[in-house]
Order: structure tokens, then C-alpha cells, then sequence
């Protein structure tokens, strides 16, 4: 049997890539989306001209360039209640530069006499921290900014053919929309290089840049909407999952798609009602290893109609091949 059905439209919230020289108004044009939390990693939103537009949007400022604080923060805004609906971070060169500085001195802890450099261990390490990262600012029910300073790219004989983004390669798959921001006479203008917007936002063409301009062109309703937390997993769901991949045996692979597709990196990221789908296709393939009670091992997960105040886990006795279609209902990290 087929299993595709016809594609429905899912309203989602705006996630752009502003890449750029220094001082074009990259940081300017992010300042003006509703109420914005600025991940602040250069250290510059001190400054009288961004505090007093900034609050008069009723944004915050969180200075930090250590991406595990991030990533901290990151998770509070994805699963608590709070006002502000747009997430920048400015820039992500300067987050990815210590990453990677970072990356090549463990490896340089861990290994005597060694660079930290060689085979490109160190672009691999900093590139699933930024896949993590990513995947997170994906789910965010939030417009997310992401600021990037600009480089020059090379061609045959070390030629410079234009310009491109300096940061994670990975950027470029990560988000609907990117810019490239320029200065023009004096005008503002962004060059769309990247856009899963066809008609909005068609690649290659120049636009006038402004918050104004890309609110146009977007639907205003999400981005004005008001931030909904997730929840999680709960302790006793994680608990109940370690347990049943124990207990049947389930191998390290399928638990990584399950992860990949959740867009998480551990089992307390999940959202609850995907690591219930979790559960639920565990326990039916319990049943079939242990198919009477007498068979059943003695720890075997019991599921219970409350647990501690956590949502219940709604165990529905699907087919095995309904499970396996159902239990996450996310498209792919990347």
C-alpha cells in the first residue's frame, strides 16, 4: 500500500539568514521585528542608538558567545511562557569562530603533539554542536534572525567570484530565507540567494531591505503571533523508554532516527506526546516478545494513568505498521 498523501499548507513562523559587511544595518533592520531577544554575541547592543530602539520594542539582550549557554537559553525560550516573539542571534560568525577554537583545544587536551586540526576533526566537532543548535532554533515558536558577518569567495587561480557567508556551511540548508545585505547609493538593499519562498522572495532578485519589506512579503500574522512553549519529555517517560529499548532489545539505530526525527539530541528534549508515540510502539513490541503475562519480565514498564503529575502516555493499540508510520510526526533534521 502507498503511503503519500496529498501535501497541506502548515503555517510557519519566519527564519532568515542576514549576511553581510560590518555597519550595512543587519543588526538595525533585526532590531525592528516584534519584540526581539537578541543573543548577543559581539558585545555591541550596549550602544546608545540599539538600547533606546530596542526597548522601545520591548526587547531583551543576552551577552553571551558560549554556545552551550545558547543552546541553555535556547531551550528556556522553546518551553516557557514569555512576550517576545523574535529570536536574534548576532552574529553566528563570532559563535561558530569560538566553536571551533574550542573544538581543536579538546582535541588537543585529548591527544598529545596533536593540532587539533588534522582530518578536519575539528570542523566535524563544531558542526554537530551547530546541527543541535539549529535543529532547536527550527522548532522555536519564534521568528528567528540569524546574523552573519560576510567573506569573499574564491573561484580558479584564487579569483574572487563575489561574496558568501562566513559561518557553519550548514546555514545554508538551515533556513527558508536568505539575504545578502548591501549598501547602494546609500540605500539599503538585500540580494535573495537563498529562498524556499518562490513567489515572496524568488531567487536572485534585489529587494529594498527593512523589516518593513520582508513583513510585506511574509504572512504578519505569524510573525506577530505570540510565542507557545513546548513541553517535554518527563522524567518518568524517559525513564519508561530506557527501560523498554533495554528490554527489547531496540538497537542504537533505530533509537538515532527516532532522535534525528524528533529534532533532539537526547530523550529530554523530545516533546512529550513524540516520546509517548515512542513508548506506545515499545510496549506493542514488548507484548509480541512476551506474549502472555506470565512471560512478561519482571521489571517490564507498566503504564499508568498518571505519573506524577506528568501527562499520561495514552498507550493506543495501534498495528505494528501504524506505529512504525506514526510515532513522530516531524520532518527530518537536516
Amino acid at each position: 500500500m502507498l503511503r503519500g498523501k496529498p501535501p497541506v499548507v502548515k503555517n510557519t513562523r519566519l527564519k532568515v539568514f542576514f549576511v553581510g559587511n560590518a555597519k550595512v544595518g543587519k543588526t538595525t533592520a533585526a532590531i525592528h521585528f516584534p519584540k526581539p531577544y537578541f543573543i548577543d554575541a559581539e558585545a555591541t547592543l550596549h550602544l546608545p542608538d540599539y538600547v533606546k530602539a530596542i526597548n522601545e520594542q520591548e526587547g531583551a539582550v543576552f551577552p553571551c558567545n558560549d554556545i552551550d549557554e545558547v543552546i541553555k537559553e535556547i531551550k528556556t525560550l522553546l518551553t516557557v511562557r514569555h512576550t517576545y516573539k523574535t529570536l536574534v542571534i548576532d552574529s553566528m560568525t563570532v559563535l561558530y569562530d569560538e566553536l571551533v577554537e574550542d573544538s581543536i583545544n579538546k582535541i588537543k587536551a585529548k591527544t598529545p603533539g596533536s593540532e587539533g586540526t588534522e582530518f578536519g576533526k575539528h570542523i566535524y566537532l563544531a558542526g554537530r554542536k551547530m546541527k543541535h543548535l539549529c535543529n532547536l532554533l527550527l522548532r522555536l515558536d519564534m521568528n528567528v534572525v540569524i546574523i552573519s558577518h560576510a567573506k569573499n569567495e574564491y573561484g580558479k587561480d584564487m579569483q574572487v567570484i563575489g561574496q558568501t557567508f562566513d559561518c557553519w556551511k550548514g546555514l545554508a540548508h538551515a533556513f527558508d530565507i536568505s539575504l545578502q545585505i548591501e549598501m547602494r547609493n546609500k540605500e539599503r538593499i538585500a540580494l535573495i540567494f537563498g529562498s524556499r519562498w518562490k513567489e515572496q522572495f524568488p531567487i536572485g532578485d534585489y529587494i529594498p531591505f527593512s523589516y518593513a519589506e520582508l513583513a510585506k512579503r511574509f504572512d504578519i500574522s505569524m510573525i506577530e503571533k505570540d510565542a507557545e512553549p513546548e513541553v517535554l519529555a518527563s522524567s518518568d517517560q524517559v525513564n519508561a523508554l530506557k527501560k523498554l529499548i533495554q528490554q527489547t532489545k531496540t538497537d542504537s539505530f533505530s533509537v538515532e532516527k527516532w532522535l534525528s526525527k524528533a529534532q533532539a539530541n537526547s530523550f529530554d528534549e523530545m516533546k512529550a506526546a513524540d516520546i509517548e508515540k515512542c513508548i506506545s510502539f515499545l510496549i506493542v513490541k514488548l507484548s509480541k516478545i512476551y506474549p502472555s503475562v506470565e512471560d512478561n519480565p519482571p521489571d517490564a514498564v507498566e503504564p499508568e494513568a498518571e505519573t506524577n503529575g506528568s501527562p499520561s502516555l495514552n498507550l493506543i493499540p495501534f498495528t505494528d505498521k501504524e506505529l512504525e508510520m506514526s510515532y513522530l510526526d516531524h520532518k527530518d533534521g537536516f
